[in-house]
Formats: C-alpha cells, structure tokens, sequence
C-alpha cells in the first residue's frame, strides 16, 4: 500500500517516479475495490475513498515535483536537477492505518455497549453508542464551508474530525458496518441522510 497521504520531500530530490507509480497502484486498487464482479455489500465505501485520496494527493504532489524542476531548471540549479530517491514518508497512515481507524472507532462504540451491560444490542442502542463515541467523544462535526477540500477526503475527516456531510456518513455507515448494522443513505435535496436498513425497500 502507498505510504502515506502526504509525503516530505527535499527541495532537491524529484520523485516524479515515485509519484507516478503511486497514482497507478491507487487507481488500481480503487478500480479492483469497486469492479463488477463485486456485490454492493461487499464493496468498502472506506477503501474506495481511501484509494482516491491517495490517488488525488499523489496528483498534487506530482504537479509540484513537476513545477519545482522547472523552476530550478530556470534558475540554473545543476544539483537540484540531479536530485533524486524516493520521498521519505512524514508518518502518516496509509490506507490499512486509517481503516484501523474506524476499527477502532467501532471497538469504542462496542465498549460503550458493553459498559451499559447489554446482551442483544438493538439497532437503536448501537445508534446511541456509535453517537456518543463520534460526536461526543471524539468530536466528529460536519464542516460548514461549502466544498472545503479538506474535508471531502476520508483521511483528512478521520484525522481532523471535520467532515462534509456525506463524508461523515461514510465514517457512520463504516463504523455501523462493524457493528454489524447496516446503514443506508439517499441525497435528499441539498442533504444527504442516512438511516438503518430495515432489510424492506418500500
């Protein structure tokens, strides 16, 4: 899996390579996540978003390579046109890391339920715990800039904690995947609402 979302990079190393192998390998998984042979239910809303990140924040970081050679090259900077390597990741999750995330954000809702010493959770009481623990305790809101870049990718809500509001769906219905609800969503005007799937399409 790629390293990281954002990477560090010397004024003097060009990864343009580097970049590009990245920008496939993201297309690549992405494609392979959401291909036909797949059914709904067994496609990661998380892994597909995760993989489009990656991809868009290899692009970015690419076309900045790209920009910085050639105003080195302008510039006469023999020995930053001779650079080179792999840029060294920052620490950063990759896409496993952050699917770690929302594991553990489900283990935090399952630990709310078991605190409450019940058995047979109900859809409602998994509700309850999956909103005390993103909104309460961890402090999940939804963005109020409209189209904000920071908050329409998956890692940035996950890392932040502001998200747009069908990217914090996203987080809901894959913590709810975890604890073995389902949710389902629907644009509905300028909103995007999400609710339990109660197994009836009417």
């Amino acid at each position: 899996a790629p390293a990281a979302f954002v990477w560090r990079y010397s004024p003097y190393s060009f990864s343009s390579d580097y970049y590009t192998k990245i920008l496939g390998a993201a297309r690549e998984n992405f494609t392979r996540e959401i291909s036909f042979p797949s059914k709904d239910q067994d496609v990661s809303l998380a892994k597909a978003l995760l993989h489009v990140g990656t991809e868009d924040e290899a692009f970015l970081a690419l076309n900045r390579e790209i920009d910085k050679r050639y105003f080195l090259e302008e510039h006469g900077d023999v020995e930053g046109r001779r650079g080179g390597g792999e840029p060294a990741s920052d620490g950063e999750k990759n896409v496993e890391g952050w699917l770690q995330e929302l594991d553990s954000l489900a283990g935090e809702a399952e630990g709310e339920l078991v605190s409450r010493d019940i058995g047979c959770h109900t859809g409602g009481e998994i509700i309850e715990a999956v909103n005390k623990v993103l909104f309460e305790s961890r402090g999940f809101k939804r963005s109020t800039v409209p189209l904000d870049p920071k908050c329409s990718y998956l890692h940035s809500a996950l890392r932040y904690g502001l998200a747009s509001a069908i990217m914090l769906s996203v987080i809901y219905i894959e913590v709810c995947r975890r604890l073995r609800l389902t949710i389902v969503g629907s644009r509905v005007g300028e909103e995007f609402l999400i609710w339990p799937s109660t197994g009836n399409p009417e």
